[in-house]
């Protein structure tokens, strides 16, 4: 199946963004709410412990995002970036820890519901910009996961900052 290109702009510096977390923005499917939450979330509020409310998923999704285009166009915006949609087996609200970037995450919506929302917003002008941080790729089930111990993962991390670190050269200007 292929997909009509939506060009990016030679200039954007001419584009309004409106910025989006999708947990954050307004629940338009209350029925995904319980998807892909978060061991920690599920324990505190099993507990009436919300000490960390703030790290909660609060019920943001895609139909969330979808229902309020025509009032993030009146605002003026020509662009929307959304928070990373993609699955993260962490159940994190924020979407920077990816598991699978081929899979829309559930507690935020479904493949068809995120095409529908970026044609919906090419119907409207709407340029759609993924806000993806590839690096953060955090598969728990990944053979480099499950083959070494926490431990080794931050002693292999302390090893790393610090031969990094006598490589830096400062500049005495600043």
């Amino acid at each position: 199946e292929s997909f009509k290109r939506f060009p990016s702009p030679k200039f954007w510096g001419d584009q309004v963004v409106y910025s989006i977390m999708i947990d954050r923005f307004r629940n338009g499917d209350p029925s995904n709410d319980q998807n892909n939450i978060s061991k920690n979330q599920q324990n505190d509020i099993a507990n009436n412990n919300f000490l960390d409310i703030g790290k909660f998923r609060h019920g943001g999704d895609l139909k969330g995002i979808l229902d309020r285009l025509d009032y993030i166009v009146d605002l003026g915006a020509t662009a929307i970036m959304i928070s990373s949609p993609f699955e993260n087996n962490s159940g994190d609200y924020h979407g920077y820890c990816v598991s699978d970037f081929m899979k829309i995450d559930p507690g935020f919506g479904t493949n068809d519901e995120f095409r529908q929302l970026v044609n919906a917003a090419h119907e409207r002008g709407l340029l759609v910009i993924l806000d993806v941080v590839v690096n953060h790729f955090c598969d728990v089930n990944s053979g480099y996961f499950n083959q070494i111990s926490s431990e080794q993962h931050l002693k292999c991390a302390y090893d790393l900052s610090v031969n990094e670190s006598k490589n830096i050269v400062l500049d005495s200007e600043y």
